[in-house]
């Protein structure tokens, strides 16, 4: 196995550790630089990944509304889209933001693209407005690259004090 941090290369079990959140396997030597990610921080060497301490094999689960609200982007011209069709309808900021149960200047910072409205207010503008401002965005595919060497580590980028 191949340290995540130093690069090296190590015989029988590495160690699970989070640094800075990311999920990390790494020799004997490096499991200092984090803290031990569940009580099992031992990975077996060779064993597939259900034993490495995921657990049970479970079935896809549907995404929540929180996952599925991480997916929408809000347009690039929300204001414009807001102001014009406000204006169109003939409301004043101050009716707008009583209709949707919201102060005027958060209308007023939205139009000026002061601020960028929560997906909770962009789809109460959506709905009484009509207009869209939400639009779901696909899965970005990362393109993998292999190379002839090790590849680049932790620990070619960072300088550890000695």
């Amino acid at each position: 196995m191949l340290c995540e941090i130093c690069g090296k290369e190590f015989k029988g079990k590495g160690f699970k550790i989070l640094v800075e959140g990311a999920e990390l396997t790494v020799c004997y030597s490096c499991q200092k630089f984090g803290t031990s990610s569940s009580s099992r921080s031992r990975v077996p060497r060779g064993a597939p990944p259900q034993q490495r301490g995921a657990g049970p094999a479970q079935r896809p689960r549907s995404p929540s509304p929180q996952q599925k609200a991480r997916s929408l982007e809000l347009v690039e011209d929300y204001n414009d889209i807001v102001k014009n069709k406000r204006e169109e309808m003939g409301l004043s900021q101050a009716d707008l933001g009583k209709r949707i149960s919201e102060k005027e200047s958060l209308i007023h910072r939205v139009e000026t693209k002061s601020i960028r409205p929560t997906n909770k207010v962009a789809r109460k503008l959506e709905k009484v407005l009509d207009v869209t401002l939400l639009e779901s965005v696909g899965d970005v595919e990362v393109e993998s690259k292999t190379s002839f060497n090790k590849g680049l580590t932790i620990g070619d980028i960072i300088k550890f004090k000695k």
